[in-house]
């Protein structure tokens, strides 16, 4: 499941003897939120800066209790294509199937999710 976001920086993260090994994007949602999303790819888009792109999107983890620490959407998690996905109107998000379980999450109820680490696992250029 696709996400539209807008690039708007591009950070290097880890680098060693001038090789990057990962990125830190931030991007503008449809609804203009922000959001920061980890490459460990990496893609390097900087050569996307301050256009919309279409991407897939990895949870670390979520939770349903309340964590100010972490990122939250209101949203449902479904399942689609062997695979569970949190989704809103702005954002899709993969997520694993261990934490559906040990969250006892209940599918296609609308609810607050609170995300660890977003990752960036495809981007679709046309």
């Amino acid at each position: 499941m696709i996400t539209k976001v807008l690039i708007k920086k591009v950070e290097k993260g880890a680098v060693y003897n001038d090789l990057v090994y990962d990125y830190w994007v931030t991007c503008c949602l449809l609804d203009n939120s922000e959001i920061v999303l980890f490459d460990p790819k990496p893609h390097d888009l900087t050569d996307l800066l301050n256009q919309w792109v279409e991407i897939n999107i990895k949870a670390l983890f979520f939770e349903q209790s309340a964590n100010a620490d972490l990122r939250s959407f209101q949203g449902k998690i479904v399942r689609r294509d062997n695979g569970y996905f949190f989704v809103s109107n702005y954002i899709n998000i993969e997520v694993k199937r261990e934490d559906v379980i040990n969250n006892k999450t209940e599918l296609e109820f609308e609810n607050r999710f609170y995300f660890g680490r977003l990752d960036i696992v495809n981007v679709l250029l046309r």
